[in-house]
């Protein structure tokens, strides 16, 4: 099990003043009907009779986004998206022209466990890094991963999922603008999340819902509680909210999934195209249960053969098989149909997630011309990425003995049916193979190695060992205080702003992994044998996961026998800085006073004597 931990906490405190100019003068209309000017009403109008003529207001100095900004802005209302039953404040946002594939999103392929389901808004498809997010036109603490391996490239990007969908008033989207106040951040564009202010009253929701095929189940309860006092100059407004969404994976629907449609090298070379389109993929150069090899290649060059020249896999219940090849497609490794790997099951559609929100907002109207304002935030979410491509062992990705190249087996072992082993040793007695397989470990054809007598080769897809599920757990505490207000000067009005922002955001990440190394530190004496020192300790029970393994080392690489004295073993020790240490052999009695810093290493193989 892999871990990551992120934690981010921002404290932030502006002052800013914003010139409003309003013009007191009175509008003027001309009537093209010769009707009398205001001050040349009648006696009647003058007196108060109702005239039933119809009064239009043609101005206003309430700010309207779109229209009094010095920029045009998108809006989004809280009525949109009620009405679409938007559940994340980042599916409302991907519905506008002018944002683009979100960098990361509870939908496709996730960053690994760094950042599952997290949701970022990618303004103009320049990158979520570019696009501030708002609330309330401060700050919001980002809970992207500082890390390359993050979801995202790096920046100060907002996690969508912890804005609760049911106090948002309005979106408000500025384009470009925004660049000469926040900086980089802010390139592409602005997004200020409106918080509803003066609610008052109750409401409760319980919302559920089902894709078109039926799966994929959706459900969601928030509450949202307001009240005014103090003769309506202040509110209060607390909410909460739950919301839980299942996942789907890419076998879940036939276009995405391996029986859907893929693009390969066409099978007729003569033919105008080089791709061509097919169903149904299958890898043949492995399967998920193993393919067992005489030579390190691929299955159809160098796979185990029955009587009848079928290439033989391994079936789930571990007895050998024909491995079907299905229809050639121009590709060597493609197939249509067959029995071989549908690597295109292996992906994931859509995330498990499961977010727990509150919130509370209050405001005071100290004076006339002042306002306090506070905020508090806490979100928990977490998504799941279902599944994702496995761990391979295959020639393809390195020789036999390297981390994905081909395991090396022997004939041994107790879990190959007598039967089946029959078969592999005749196809390497047959092949002159019983002695070792020939290993080439830099590709100039020459072998450097040869493994242990009565081994053989498999390739695999590890799927029982690597899943590729992950979890990424966000949780964040944000508290917002300040004051508020305007200031007249002359036919000017000046509005003024004091605030105080802490946000706190950890992010907990986890997934199972596959070391990728062979068992025994096998690696670290074959690849690294120059920096090799030879040492003598007692050996220890369980030391090695794999014992066959130990002499598989020895015939990759042979080395100058030692005498060992009774009760001790020789340890092939790979170590940067070994070279600061001896060992001599020591009695078992003695080992545990042995200085051996367990800190400092790295591959340890110990052989039987």
């Amino acid at each position: 099990m892999s871990t990551s931990r992120t934690l981010r906490t921002g404290l932030y405190a502006g002052i800013s003043a914003l010139a409003i100019f309003a013009s007191t003068a009175p509008a003027h209309a001309q009537d093209s009907t010769g009707q009398p000017a205001p001050d040349e009403q009648t006696d009647d109008t003058a007196s108060g009779e109702d005239t039933g003529r119809e009064i239009i207001v043609t101005g206003s100095r309430i700010p309207r986004a779109g229209f009094d900004t010095i920029q045009p802005a998108l809006v989004t209302s809280a009525e949109q998206i009620d009405a679409r039953g938007y559940t994340n404040v980042g599916q409302a946002l991907s519905e506008l022209p002018a944002f683009g594939v979100p960098g990361n999103s509870n939908v496709g392929a996730q960053a690994g466990s760094f950042g599952a389901g997290q949701t970022f808004a990618d303004f103009f498809s320049l990158g979520s890094q570019r696009t501030l997010t708002l609330v309330n036109g401060r700050r919001f603490v980002s809970s992207n991963t500082s890390s390359i391996f993050g979801p995202v490239a790096s920046g100060s990007q907002v996690d969508l999922n912890v804005i609760p969908a049911t106090l948002v008033e309005r979106i408000e989207t500025v384009a470009v603008g925004g660049a000469p106040i926040y900086g980089s951040d802010a390139i592409a564009g602005t997004v200020n999340i409106i918080m509803k202010k003066d609610f008052e009253g109750l409401e409760l929701k319980v919302q559920t819902g089902l894709s078109q095929r039926g799966d994929a189940p959706e459900y969601r309860v928030n509450g949202i509680y307001g009240m005014n006092f103090a003769d309506g100059r202040g509110n209060i407004t607390i909410s909460g909210e739950w919301n839980r969404a299942t996942g789907l994976a890419t076998s879940d629907r036939f276009l995405t999934s391996a029986a859907g449609p893929f693009f390969t090298t066409a099978t007729d070379q003569d033919s105008p195209f080089q791709q061509e389109l097919f169903y149904d993929q299958r890898y043949n150069i492995f399967t998920s249960s193993g393919i067992p090899l005489a030579f390190d290649t691929i299955p159809e060059f160098g796979g185990i053969l029955d009587a009848d020249g079928n290439v033989l896999t391994f079936n789930e219940g571990g007895r050998l098989t024909p491995l079907d090849f299905g229809t050639r497609t121009g590709s060597l490794i493609e197939s249509v149909g067959g029995n071989g790997f549908p690597l295109k099951d292996f992906g994931n559609l859509a995330t498990n997630s499961e977010r727990y929100l509150a919130n509370a907002l209050a405001n005071f109207e100290i004076s006339d011309n002042i306002r306090w304002f506070g905020e508090a935030w806490y979100a928990h979410s977490k998504g799941t990425n279902l599944r994702d491509q496995p761990v391979y062992n295959t020639n393809l990705f390195g020789p036999a003995s390297a981390p994905d190249g081909n395991l090396i087996l022997r004939l041994e072992n107790p879990f190959l049916n007598a039967a089946d082993r029959a078969i592999i040793t005749d196809n390497l007695d047959a092949n002159g193979l019983l002695g070792g397989i020939p290993i080439d470990l830099d590709g100039d054809g020459a072998p450097d190695f040869t493994t242990d007598p009565n081994t053989f080769l498999m390739t695999r897809a590890n799927t029982d060992l690597a899943s590729g599920r992950a979890e990424t757990t966000v949780e964040l505490y944000r508290f917002v205080t300040g004051f508020q207000g305007d200031l007249a000067m002359g036919d000017r009005t000046y509005n003024w702003e004091v605030s105080a922002n802490y946000g706190h955001s950890e992010t907990r990440a986890g997934a199972a992994e596959f070391p990728q190394r062979d068992r025994c530190g096998r690696r670290g004496a074959v690849q690294r044998r120059r920096r090799q020192r030879q040492y003598h300790l007692p050996p220890r029970p369980h030391q090695c996961i794999n014992r066959d393994a130990e002499r598989d080392l020895f015939a990759a690489q042979p080395v100058r026998r030692q005498p060992v004295q009774p009760g001790c073993a020789r340890l092939y020790y790979d170590d940067r800085r070994s070279d600061r240490h001896q060992f001599a052999a020591r009695p078992e009695r003695e080992h545990q006073r042995a200085a051996v810093p367990p800190a400092r290493r790295r591959c340890r193989v110990v052989a039987r004597l």
